[in-house]
């Protein structure tokens, strides 16, 4: 019977600490994937922001990909969460496929980003 009382609440645990991990992960890649889309937001603004023949470079450590909603807007993913960003300059080409590394140009007041 103590046996038994041992086994049932090793299961609890066992069960708890796995929803613990996981929200835990949850949480991890949420702060992962803001803090990319920071770095990137800011580049692409600064790109924007210069002027023509203003290029930079936005690197990360996961495979983030880009689309796009509109002239000025586009949609940042990354580790399955999505941030969106309103650019003032318009969006002339984005990457076909998710990358860890972009190159954000400014074509004559246009964003590309390859």
């Amino acid at each position: 019977m103590l046996f038994a009382l041992f086994l049932a609440m090793l299961a609890i645990v066992l069960a708890s600490s796995s929803q613990i991990r996981g929200m835990a992960q949850n949480r991890t890649d949420a702060a992962i994937s803001q803090q990319a889309f920071n770095d990137f937001s800011s580049k692409a603004g600064r790109a924007c922001a210069l002027g023509d023949g203003n290029v930079r470079v936005f690197s990360t450590q996961g495979a983030a990909s880009i689309s796009g909603t509109g002239s000025k807007s586009l949609v940042f993913t990354m580790l399955n969460i999505t941030h969106n960003l309103e650019l003032p300059c318009d969006i002339g080409g984005l990457p076909a496929s998710p990358s860890n590394s972009f190159t954000i140009e400014n074509k004559g007041g246009t964003i590309e980003i390859t």
